[in-house]
């Protein structure tokens, strides 16, 4: 064990968990500011961890059995930590204008939201550098244990509901991944037997010798539960309810940071498919249900009244997407695509949830006139549409046309055709929904921002930082962009 890489884990994870602790222990009303700047300290932490992985072309490391540290993974943890602490620097100003839904005045709940908020980053960071199979299903698991009371934090009927469908459907769909986990073991004894093997760089370089028909059962069962938490069709019953359910800020850290943990368990799963020579059976079981996830979520979109429905199914086709680029090999188009989706959509989440403020709903058909209202929230919010439907220059535009490239490059016209179709149906469907909140005509008594909100530049610094470097990632220099991303080890 490398003592040296051990003291940079210590040092990564310290402050999330000395946080954890804060929630407990510090007076609620505190809660907020504290644990923002925690936050950005920990930003600094994940900057110098990465620094040497992503710009420095540094070796993977295994400091200890059962953890990769790889490009992906740094750039996971960097990205799941940026997402986080905007989120809690946006809802420092968001709990001092809640007056309904959660009650300031339980802090109980006040500090269940802190708390689990960091017990979820904690989880993404294991995701992130699991090298085991095992490994990786504790941490799928526990994410969803960890985030489900952010589901339930308005404490009302409704989401006490998409909790429970939150937590039940997602724990079928993780003891599918367990059967599929078990399976894997099982085809790993045929290869070193008696013991077998969990490990992810074991499993790939004896992937020659593991039993096909063992492997091919096991992707898809590990398929079908990773997918469920992913939300990918036809398994994604749980996710409008519980985004639509969830206050802004928990919605914002179940889009931008969970839905990535659970696709980058699928591409570890599936690293070791493509080492084993399937990449074809690969091909023929999570591309047609990334393409289709995209192409039914558009759907969904057409006819969507609500917002926070509205951006959970548009989560649903990014998500989409990403299996695509996944099924197909391209790690740099899934990586690129998951950094600008999570960007995009979390400051999406944050103005979302300060509209639904301001108007008191979150229907659509009641969302109106928000550039009148808040100029400055109205332009956030267009300019995050353009972004999560893919529109250029920003970076989710790279993404999608880098993935469209690989499905033809992998001689897949069909899948590129309905993806392209799919794609072009939610952009439609998103501009039209985001120009009626923007210019439609305010409804009575709604002309004026209200007081609470207080000095705008401030409460919309986060959601505005987001969308700058998803704009960043698509206009300064894009071709480099591209190079590097697709520089990552699968």
């Amino acid at each position: 064990m490398n003592v040296h890489q051990t003291l940079e884990f210590i040092g990564l994870c310290a402050v999330p968990v000395i946080g954890l602790f804060t929630a407990l222990m510090l007076p609620a009303p505190k809660l907020p500011r504290v644990v923002a700047r925690m936050m950005w300290l920990q930003c600094a932490v994940s900057v110098i961890f990465s620094a040497p992985y992503l710009w420095h072309n540094h070796a993977p490391d295994r400091p200890w059995p059962g953890v990769l540290v790889d490009p992906t993974a740094v750039l996971f943890i960097l990205l799941t930590t940026f997402v986080t602490a905007a989120v809690t620097e946006h809802t420092t100003g968001y709990f001092a204008r809640e007056q309904q839904g959660i009650n300031l005045q339980n802090h109980r709940v006040l500090r269940e939201f802190y708390f689990c908020t960091l017990a979820v980053l904690l989880c993404i960071y294991g995701i992130a550098i699991a090298d085991n199979l095992g490994y990786l299903w504790i941490a799928v698991e526990a994410s969803t244990l960890a985030s489900a009371p952010l589901v339930y934090s308005t404490r009302s009927g409704a989401s006490l509901e998409a909790a429970w469908k939150y937590l039940i459907i997602c724990s079928v769909g993780i003891a599918f991944a367990f059967f599929g986990t078990a399976l894997i073991f099982a085809a790993s004894q045929h290869a070193l037997a008696p013991d077998g093997t969990l490990s992810c760089a074991l499993l790939i370089r004896t992937a020659n010798h593991l039993p096909p028909a063992l492997l091919r059962f096991g992707f898809v069962f590990l398929l079908l539960g990773y997918g469920t938490k992913a939300g990918l069709f036809p398994l994604q019953f749980w996710q409008p309810d519980a985004y639509n359910q969830s206050p802004a800020p928990g919605a914002a850290i179940l889009a931008g940071a969970l839905g990535n943990g659970a696709m980058l368990a699928l591409l570890r799963v599936t690293n070791v498919m493509l080492a084993a020579g399937q990449g074809q059976f690969v091909r023929l079981t999570m591309l047609p249900m990334g393409v289709l996830t995209t192409c039914v979520a558009a759907l969904f979109l057409v006819r969507q009244r609500n917002s926070g429905r509205m951006l959970a199914y548009s989560s649903m086709e990014n998500m989409g997407i990403m299996a695509t680029a996944i099924s197909l090999g391209s790690v740099g188009g899934f990586c690129l695509q998951a950094v600008c989706h999570s960007l995009a959509k979390t400051a999406l989440f944050l103005i979302s949830g300060d509209a639904n403020q301001i108007y008191g709903t979150n229907l659509l058909e009641r969302l109106r006139g928000l550039i009148t209202i808040s100029p400055a929230r109205a332009l956030l919010w267009l300019a995050g549409i353009a972004a999560v439907a893919g529109t250029p220059p920003f970076g989710s535009f790279l993404s999608e046309w880098h993935i469209l490239a690989a499905c033809i490059r992998e001689h897949q016209p069909i899948a590129a055709g309905a993806l392209l179709v799919g794609i072009t149906c939610a952009f439609v469907a998103l501009v039209v929904h985001a120009c009626g909140v923007a210019f439609g005509e305010p409804p009575p008594g709604k002309e004026r921002l209200p007081q609470k909100f207080g000095n705008t530049w401030r409460s919309i610094a986060a959601p505005a930082m987001l969308l700058v470097l998803a704009l960043w990632l698509g206009t300064l220099l894009p071709s480099a962009v591209l190079r590097a991303f697709s520089r990552l080890t699968p």
